[in-house]
């Protein structure tokens, strides 16, 4: 059992894995995935999606159910101590959600713990709505009779005093960064 390098070869292996273990929205391929794969056969697979922030996402792991129970285990023990490896390496926070109680423990024994938090998301066909015929206006998320609704734009920073010409809100240095 080892990992492989997230090649187009593997790649399209994961992805078919993912179709036959109907992952609910289809996993964007990504260069940091780790993949574990034991001769020909992809065993087990997760994309890794780095951000600009602190974190480092694990999504849609999934496992090649032809395998047997002890050798996806294996697999995903392997995608978890690497996962664990990248985090460090990179400096890092490990992200991932996860459904089944045995990948959970798995990932536990890896030093992961569960934030207590419900994570929910939705595929890029839930993001594009058809919003002809409807109100715009009243259809946002909070009424305008909420008792916290804040106004939709806010400054951030008081315009500077002075002449408006002089400061058209457009400034030289980045905040905690060095001035010119």
């Amino acid at each position: 059992m080892r990992l492989v390098c997230a090649t187009e070869y593997w790649v399209r292996k994961y992805l078919e894995l993912a179709r036959d273990r109907e992952v609910p929205f289809e996993p964007w391929p990504s260069r940091l995935a780790l993949l574990v794969a034991e001769g020909d056969e992809l065993v087990a697979g997760v994309m890794v999606y780095d951000s600009t922030g602190p974190f480092l996402f694990f999504e849609h792991l999934v496992t090649n159910e032809t395998a047997t129970l002890r050798v996806r285990h294996r697999a995903v023990a392997l995608m978890a101590e690497e996962m664990m490896n990248m985090c460090r390496l990179m400096g890092k926070v490990p992200q991932i959600a996860v459904r089944h109680r045995s990948i959970k423990a798995i990932l536990e024994r890896s030093g992961l713990q569960t934030a207590g938090a419900v994570v929910m998301t939705c595929g890029f066909n839930q993001l594009e709505r058809q919003d002809a015929g409807k109100d715009t206006q009243n259809s946002r998320s909070y009424p305008a009779q909420h008792p916290h609704r804040r106004p939709d734009s806010a400054p951030t920073e008081r315009a500077p005093r002075g002449d408006p010409e002089e400061h058209l809100g457009v400034y030289a240095s980045v905040l905690g960064g060095i001035s010119a």
